[in-house]
């Protein structure tokens, strides 16, 4: 959990104080303790570093919520998002994933470029952020 609370800070911090939250390593802290142990974890290490990481859960049967992903600066290459995604791909067959569902900020850029590229839709919105939803047909990622 500590190596995800760290890259989080590094990650999310910026564009959380942007849209106007708070981003407290105490905080976030509590929320990854309340939902980590019911989550399915992936992470991607290059050596002893998390290069990156994703988490989802059930929500119900098929919908599950991605309430975490992300990629170390270091480590933005489409080498690394390509193998993270391969790994959920691998878990949404297992799992019988028919929906997923994440949230974004409007301020996080980059989450919401990559959200959309591949194939996520908007189905929420309101002045801090997008819930996106991504159906069965189109999980396996065609924009990368």
């Amino acid at each position: 959990m500590q190596e995800i609370l760290a890259l989080d800070r590094l990650t999310l911090t910026a564009h959380t104080r942007a849209a106007g939250d708070e981003f407290t390593t105490e905080i976030h802290h509590a929320a990854l303790v309340a939902i980590l142990p019911k989550s399915k974890i992936i992470k991607i290490h290059r050596g002893a570093l998390l290069a990156g990481y994703a988490y989802l859960w059930p929500k119900e049967d098929g919908l599950w919520h991605m309430g975490g992903f992300g990629i170390h600066p270091d480590f933005r290459f489409v080498r690394v998002i390509k193998q993270l995604l391969a790994e959920i791909k691998v878990l949404v067959r297992q799992e019988g994933i028919t929906e997923l569902q994440s949230h974004v900020y409007k301020t996080n850029l980059r989450s919401l470029a990559l959200h959309r590229r591949l194939g996520f839709k908007v189905i929420d919105e309101n002045e801090k952020g997008f819930a996106f939803s991504l159906k069965q047909m189109n999980i396996s990622f065609p924009g990368l």
